[in-house]
């Protein structure tokens, strides 16, 4: 639930403030002012979700918040243990020099980072407007308080059958994947930005008729920043074997690579490892996973393309692109009038404000797809789309504001 992702990433900044208030000095005017915009978007949750299961728009609305909630966690928690191994190494030290002359801990990344996810929630929190969604109460604290980060292992994706140039991507990927000339267990990354549609396309992989019968097993982990790796195998191997779950006494965390090992070994597999983010995180699994040369196949999901290098040097990334200008307006149009719009068909009183609307949302599918939504329930004339530019934040390519309300 969105609404207990905020409560626990509104305990755990007022947590930081407090046992960290030397070191967030600087930027604790930003924290109170995330704090306050968390708390105003989740007073709208309940009524979210209520729309949620018949609105798509809503739905990402409430996706986009959750992955903003995870984000800030992390950014938080990378901090903490910036600091906590920064104080180690110069405990010796560091007590030694008068208060006035301690620098915060590298506050202006952090700062850095705060004020991209402040314009973030600030923007979200403007489209509850358009999708009519309204206060219904924060709801328990008890209900956010105690809950754990979690991610599901399918994680949610705007579900867009003909995003332009996701199916061009998914033949070509699949082919390679299929190509029976590499023989050895490749490792295949799908690198890009956020935004980008790399879990989008990775899910259209792995549910695509063309693998059918292709592999004995396949299994889907979503990843982040934090990852546990017991969990993860635990996770592969009820995925390759659903009886082990309710094995009783469950194995131990000892038995979990040795378990996955036999079970692949004689078996042509496909594991999908969505959003790593450390190259550390394939070296430690890749002992479970055997490599019989039978054509097994990995793919991962990254915003680095270290870790796809790190993964494997002998694969080249598939880097997906931002979408030109054209296919911008193809899916802008397409959203909005929730049916393919030929390019001769624009209608021309829209054509000029599309045109910088898709502009601004930088070429990201995943932005066009929430924009023309929430177009979707406007009347279809400039007026109406004029207002919509006028009343979101947007950034250029460079990252500076645009336009404002």
């Amino acid at each position: 639930m969105a609404e207990a992702a905020i409560g626990y990433v509104l305990k755990k900044l007022a947590d930081a403030s407090l046992q960290k208030a030397q070191e967030l000095h600087a930027v604790s005017g930003q924290i109170k002012q995330m704090q306050l915009q968390l708390g105003f978007i989740k007073a709208y949750l309940r009524d979210a979700d209520s729309k949620g299961n018949r609105d798509e728009s809503v739905k990402e609305w409430i996706n986009q918040i959750r992955h903003m909630a995870h984000r800030i966690e992390d950014v938080i928690d990378t901090f903490l243990v910036e600091i906590e191994e920064n104080h180690q190494k110069s405990s010796q030290w560091y007590s030694k020099i008068p208060v006035g002359l301690k620098r915060p801990y590298n506050n202006l990344k952090l700062s850095g980072e705060l004020e991209e996810i402040t314009l973030e929630l600030k923007t979200i929190f403007q489209l509850r407007i358009d999708l009519g969604i309204k206060d219904l109460g924060a709801g328990s604290e008890e209900n956010g308080q105690h809950q754990l980060s979690f991610r599901p292992t399918k994680p949610f994706a705007f579900d867009d059958s003909q995003v332009v140039g996701l199916e061009d991507d998914k033949r070509k990927i699949i082919e390679q994947l299929l190509d029976r000339i590499i023989s050895r267990r490749m490792v295949l990354s799908i690198v890009g930005t956020g935004g980008l549609g790399k879990t989008t396309l990775a899910q259209k992989i792995y549910k695509s008729v063309n693998l059918e019968g292709q592999f004995d097993h396949l299994a889907w982990l979503s990843i982040s920043q934090k990852f546990n790796l017991n969990d993860l195998f635990r996770e592969i191997l009820y995925s390759i074997k659903p009886e082990m779950r309710n094995q009783n006494p469950p194995l131990t965390d000892d038995d979990l690579p040795v378990n996955i090992e036999s079970t692949l070994r004689d078996k042509r597999f496909l594991i999908i490892l969505d959003d790593v983010w450390t190259t550390d995180l394939w070296e430690q699994m890749k002992i479970a996973i055997p490599d019989r040369n039978n054509m097994s196949r990995i793919i991962i999901t990254s915003r680095f393309e270290d870790v796809a290098n790190t993964a494997d040097c002998n694969t080249e990334p598939y880097q997906l692109s931002y979408l030109n200008s054209n296919e911008s307006l193809a899916l802008l149009f397409r959203k909005a009038f929730q049916q393919p719009i030929q390019p001769e068909n624009y209608p021309l009183d829209l054509l000029e404000v599309a045109t910088r609307l898709t502009k601004k949302s930088g070429g990201l599918p995943l932005a066009l797809v929430v924009l023309g939504g929430i177009l979707s329930k406007r009347k279809r004339n400039y007026t109406a789309w004029r207002t919509m530019e006028e009343t979101m934040d947007w950034h250029d390519e460079d990252g500076k504001k645009c336009s404002q309300n």
